[in-house]
């Protein structure tokens, strides 16, 4: 599986890796639940936003959430499809067209 999202090869944060973590960006107060993927963090709440989980079953609010905590508790049957859709999103056939939305939920590590 290639991704369409330019990703180093030494990365720890391909498209077969995306790790759950606590994120905040600049100019936000707020901590929030996102991923990775090459030098970029995932913002989930924005990728729930767009309606990239509106087939699966938990809270509207669970990625703003500042602790993995009630993420996690969800259980490994949801964490996992969440990262499969992850997949399905940054593939070179890119579910929903991700790749023309990305700007609304990649934010650029620093």
């Amino acid at each position: 599986m290639t991704s369409w999202l330019e990703i180093r090869e030494d990365s720890d944060f391909s498209i077969h890796n995306f790790p759950f973590g606590i994120f905040s960006s600049k100019g936000k107060n707020d901590w929030r639940i996102g991923s990775a993927i090459g030098d970029n963090v995932i913002d989930l709440h924005e990728v729930q936003a767009l309606g990239f989980f509106e087939d699966m079953d938990f809270s509207d609010n669970i990625f703003e959430e500042c602790t993995l905590n009630p993420f996690i508790a969800l259980g490994k049957k949801t964490t996992n499809a969440v990262r499969e859709r992850l997949q399905e999103m940054f593939s070179e056939t890119n579910y929903k067209d991700a790749k023309k939305m990305a700007s609304q939920f990649l934010i650029k590590m620093t």
